[in-house]
């Protein structure tokens, strides 16, 4: 008796079938972290962006102790940066005269069609505050010695 030894057709088409299936779910697995990769690329150029005028406004401030509210409209971002004051019922309201927040928010539409906000917040000195503490520790030095 003769036999034969290869394989049957639903052999073959089961094992194709699988074969299918997992380039399927691998495709899939990696059509996905391209697509994640691009979107964080676009968050993070935002962030660098935001930050950037954050760090403007809060140099700014921190130079001339003059309030500075913009707002920029780079390519498919909104930047609005201000400075704000303390509010009477923060436990910092006792700063109001020497510590402004800046503030800055970005908005921009998503890949996905979503609208994405970001938002730096940042606490600034007043120069005058800083030169009193320079020159009270002038005056302490001057009576040690």
């Amino acid at each position: 008796m003769k036999r034969n030894s290869g394989f049957t057709l639903l052999e073959v088409l089961l094992s194709l079938f699988i074969l299918v299936g997992s380039i399927t779910v691998l495709s899939s697995l990696q059509i996905k972290s391209v697509m994640r990769v691009l979107l964080d690329k676009e968050y993070l150029d935002r962030v660098f962006l935001i930050k950037k005028d954050f760090l403007k406004v809060f140099l700014e401030l921190s130079k001339n102790n003059k309030a500075i509210n913009q707002e920029i409209e780079e390519p498919e971002t909104k930047i609005i940066s201000q400075v704000m004051d303390i509010q009477k019922k923060s436990e910092l309201r006792d700063f109001t005269d020497t510590i402004k927040i800046v503030e800055s928010q970005g908005d921009w539409k998503g890949e996905t069609g979503n609208i994405r906000r970001l938002k730096f917040i940042g606490f600034v000195l007043s120069p005058e505050l800083n030169n009193k503490q320079v020159v009270k520790e002038k005056e302490i030095q001057a009576k040690v010695t």
